[in-house]
């Protein structure tokens, strides 16, 4: 598949590595939302896509992840995952502008909210881990919004 890819983009390494991360991200989304947990396969080599691509970007890396490895030291409902998600997705966040970094952290919280609410009135179905909201979906989406409304701009 990423060959078809690479060869349609004209044969950009860049973008390529671009198409993979966001492969990555949305798997590692749909992952947590299923089973309430962000495996390592998945995020780990998120966070060195993201670095490779966006290098210039790595605090926004360090700003979400210190923030969130802090909330889950704390006991205040991140899990590990959500931690090595957010050094990934911060990376990207930044790599758009200094001021995309909180809105996206902001909206990560706000469709996390949302899906609970979803899931507490059955909309949709509960995670795996009863009465844990997955974070990684609304961290995912919020942060490919904000990098796709970036780009059109």
């Amino acid at each position: 598949m990423f060959t078809i890819v690479y060869a349609a983009l004209g044969g950009n390494p860049q973008l390529l590595l671009l198409s993979a991360i966001c492969v990555l991200l949305i798997l590692a989304a749909g992952w947590d939302r299923i089973h309430a947990r962000l495996p390592n396969a998945l995020t780990l080599p998120a966070i060195l896509m993201a670095l490779v691509l966006f290098p210039a970007a790595w605090w926004g890396g360090l700003l979400w992840g210190a923030s969130y490895a802090l909330a889950w030291w704390r006991g205040w409902g991140i899990g590990g995952g959500d931690v090595k998600l957010a050094v990934s997705l911060g990376i990207i966040a930044a790599a758009q502008g200094a001021l995309v970094l909180p809105w996206v952290i902001a909206g990560a919280a706000v469709l996390t909210l949302i899906d609970a609410a979803l899931q507490h009135l059955q909309l949709v179905p509960a995670a795996a881990a009863r009465g844990r909201v997955p974070h990684g979906p609304g961290m995912v989406t919020a942060t490919l919004m904000a990098a796709l409304l970036c780009a059109a701009v």
